[in-house]
């Protein structure tokens, strides 16, 4: 994270976002290409309550001109205009809310305190403060289908990994890694689990059993890796106290620096903050759970989440007594610092577009399913998996993948002699691990920005994993076709 020594003030590094836009405007003009050379085609599509839903064998080619090239440099700008820009607004929105907000919750010192605390409790146990952390994370996206919802976390994250000499590549292991592969390895996401299982009309959330196996074998996984990753930054900073941006006798005189323990006035109101951030972020979590059960609040998170920041910013500067005038200073330095990240989710999503206005996505549907006719149940259950992994790379959100994929692999599976409990699990793993990969993810553009790390950096720090990942999860969907998994 570009920040000073001991700050959780959320700045975009330069570096970071400078390669994350040559990266999109590659992909930008990738896309465009594939526009040009893969013939139009669509499904019909029937609307339902939950949204629209392809018909299978309906798919027919388009008599069309190829999509104009000028739209490869308006895509990012059309994101804004196009139909259900609500979405890409609302992030944008969130993002830049959030921004502002910890720079002023920064400022209170409030953020420092909560990382002194837990640092002093898990001082001698770091290794159990990794499983613990990465554990939470992996249930919010396994239990909840938390993914972007939990953006606002890494700074706090980065803070802690700071404290113990670790690098942001390791803040981003914990946080956002671990929820990517926990929303993959799901348990009862809603998003992906719930609407692919009731589309194709099995009980949902059933198949508890495997589903629980993969969840705890991916966590090991993850930990191992974590773990070793924190050993080989151990070695390191013993030879390199500058490894990250401060060592621990840096942190140490931030603390002095801000006077949590000099002043009783002072460690009053820092404690009363700490309380008051502790308490609105169980509230924020209780929220984010309700609203998988209440549908009246459904969709409702990121909203209440801008709220709780907010609120927890007025309230801890308040506490500190910060001048007003302070405050904004601290938040407009605050605003500039995240709205880079504006550039890239429209870049991100105008490669999305691209596909999208260009009709080919449908296409490429149809030769997949109708390929993978021809091959056996152990080869459709790949299939499926990689025919999702395919397309997650321009479709990002879960629940249109859903609709866009399992009215077709539903079939599918039956011709074939795979049970759609099977098909839905190879659609659960093809949507949701490369999500922490794939560059065109604007999570994972933003959680990179934030914490200064660079896409190539980060691809070379997962790529291993992900590549176990994808076998171990291969070999899972060749075990459920042998058990006859249902």
């Amino acid at each position: 994270m570009t920040q000073n020594e001991g700050s959780t003030t959320i700045v975009i590094s330069k570096k970071a976002f400078l390669t994350s836009v040559l990266i999109l405007l590659i992909l930008t003009v990738i896309a465009g290409i594939l526009t040009q050379i893969i013939p139009q085609g669509q499904y019909q599509r029937v609307k339902t309550i939950d949204g629209e839903k392809i018909i299978p064998d309906s798919f027919s080619f388009i008599e069309q001109k190829s999509l104009p090239i000028y739209h490869w440099f308006t895509a990012w700008f059309e994101v804004l205009l196009n139909p259900g820009n609500t979405l890409v607004i609302s992030i944008i929105v969130f993002i830049l809310i959030i921004g502002v907000c910890f720079s002023i919750i920064d400022k209170t010192g409030v953020l420092q305190q909560v990382i002194k605390i837990l640092s002093d409790k898990f001082s001698n146990n770091k290794i159990l403060l990794i499983a613990i952390i990465s554990l939470f994370f992996m249930l919010l996206g396994s239990m909840f289908g938390i993914f972007e919802e939990m953006l606002p976390l890494i700074p706090l994250i980065l803070l802690l990994s700071q404290k113990f000499g670790w690098d942001e590549k390791m803040a981003l292991g914990m946080s956002l890694l671990a929820t990517g592969f926990g929303f993959a390895a799901a348990i009862s996401n809603p998003f992906t689990l719930g609407v692919a299982q009731r589309l194709a009309d099995i009980a949902v959330f059933s198949g508890f059993g495997l589903r629980l196996i993969v969840f705890i074998v991916i966590y090991l996984i993850l930990l191992i890796f974590l773990v070793n990753n924190m050993k080989k930054l151990s070695k390191t900073s013993v030879s390199n106290n500058n490894n990250f941006s401060s060592s621990n006798e840096n942190n140490d005189k931030i603390t002095e620096k801000n006077s949590f323990t000099n002043k009783p006035n002072q460690e009053k109101s820092i404690n009363a903050s700490v309380i008051f951030f502790t308490l609105m972020m169980v509230i924020m979590l209780f929220f984010i759970i309700l609203t998988l059960f209440v549908k009246a609040i459904a969709g409702l998170s990121l909203p209440f989440i801008a709220i709780v920041f907010i609120t927890i910013a007025i309230g801890t500067s308040m506490i500190k007594k910060i001048p007003f005038k302070e405050i904004l200073q601290t938040a407009a330095k605050g605003f500039s610092g995240i709205a880079p990240a504006i550039i890239l989710i429209l870049l991100a999503m105008g490669v999305n577009l691209l596909i999208r206005k260009g009709n080919i996505i449908d296409t490429i549907l149809y030769y997949s399913s109708n390929q993978m006719k021809k091959t056996g149940s152990y080869g459709t259950s790949l299939g499926i998996y990689f025919i999702t992994l395919f397309l997650n790379f321009f479709i990002g959100s879960a629940s249109a993948k859903a609709f866009l994929l399992m009215p077709i692999l539903t079939p599918l599976a039956d011709i074939t002699g795979i049970s759609r409990q099977i098909a839905v699990l190879a659609f659960q793993f093809g949507d949701g691990f490369s999500n922490v990969i794939y560059p065109t993810n604007p999570v994972l553009l933003i959680g990179l920005a934030i914490s200064g790390v660079a896409y190539p950096k980060w691809f070379k720090f997962t790529v291993f994993l992900q590549i176990i990942v994808l076998i171990i999860t291969s070999l899972f969907l060749l075990l459920a076709v042998a058990i006859g998994y249902r």
